[in-house]
């Protein structure tokens, strides 16, 4: 267990039962009570280490514009990809892909990119090789880069998300 980790199961352990009851109370208050979503995918890019254990799934999830599906899924394979695949191959992370609902069920999104880990701290590791990506390229082609994304998506449809997994061994 990471330190970043092990200071969030120490803190939630230090909580109060009447502590704990606000604390999921704040939480429910923030989403929809007793709403289950399910979705099917297709990934179109994917992954991953078999066998793996990661604890946690990291999604920046995207509404594409119509007809820039494909642009914005070479893109991701041209620049993001490659950076995963390093960080992938490090045992930094355990997978990662990109996800579309195969069924449309009237969700908000075209696009989940997501990463598998074990601790934590990784996200730092993943930032710090993303950021070297970055500088590897230079300004000139980021700026490029910035405005073709920001051009494919609704970006305040934008959201993100790190959830913790609890099942299929992610103890």
């Amino acid at each position: 267990m990471g330190k970043i980790e092990k200071a969030f199961e120490d803190s939630r352990k230090a909580l109060k039962e009447d502590e704990l009851k606000a604390m999921m109370e704040s939480f429910l208050g923030a989403t929809v009570p007793n709403e289950e979503t399910s979705s099917v995918v297709r990934h179109v890019v994917f992954n991953g280490t078999p066998g793996a254990s990661p604890k946690y799934l990291m999604r920046h999830v995207y509404k594409v514009n119509p007809g820039k599906g494909g642009a914005a899924v070479k893109m991701y394979k041209e620049y993001n990809a490659l950076t995963y695949e390093q960080l992938l191959k490090a045992g930094v992370i355990s997978g990662y892909g990109v996800a579309v609902p195969d069924m449309h069920a009237g969700g908000n999104w075209t696009h989940a990119f997501w990463a598998m880990f074990s601790d934590m701290s990784q996200i730092d590791a993943t930032d710090a090789a993303f950021e070297a990506a970055d500088e590897a390229r230079g300004e000139a082609l980021n700026e490029t880069l910035d405005a073709s994304w920001r051009e494919m998506h609704d970006m305040d449809a934008h959201w993100d998300s790190l959830m913790r997994i609890s099942l299929y061994s992610g103890r």
